[in-house]
């Protein structure tokens, strides 16, 4: 059951980080290789409770990058940068106009 969710949790961060760095191959392969040095790190790992904490832990950092990564690409022609926005993301519209005043009627 463990190894078949452990698997699943593998899958799944590479999936992300494919979907979340997509045409930046250096992060993607240094995601990849982290992820990889992570799960190899953990593999001994005998106690149950232990084993939950880490799948727990990388459940946690596959929605962190799921939702939260905004990649940012720098157009030179016309000096500016452009948010790559992707389905899934956490992010709110942002006003930073000053409030309106309440209307004392």
């Amino acid at each position: 059951m463990q190894r078949a969710h452990a698997l699943k949790v593998f899958r799944d961060l590479h999936r992300t980080c494919r979907i979340v760095f997509n045409g930046d191959v250096s992060t993607l392969k240094t995601a990849k290789d982290r992820i990889r040095a992570e799960f190899r790190a953990n593999r001994m790992e005998q106690d149950p409770q232990k084993i939950a904490e880490l799948l727990k832990y990388a459940e946690d950092v596959e929605l962190l990058l799921r939702t939260t990564v905004i990649q940012v690409e720098y157009d030179e022609n016309t000096s500016r940068c452009k948010l790559k926005l992707r389905e899934g993301l956490a992010y709110q519209s942002f006003d930073d106009s000053p409030p309106k005043p309440k209307s004392s009627i």
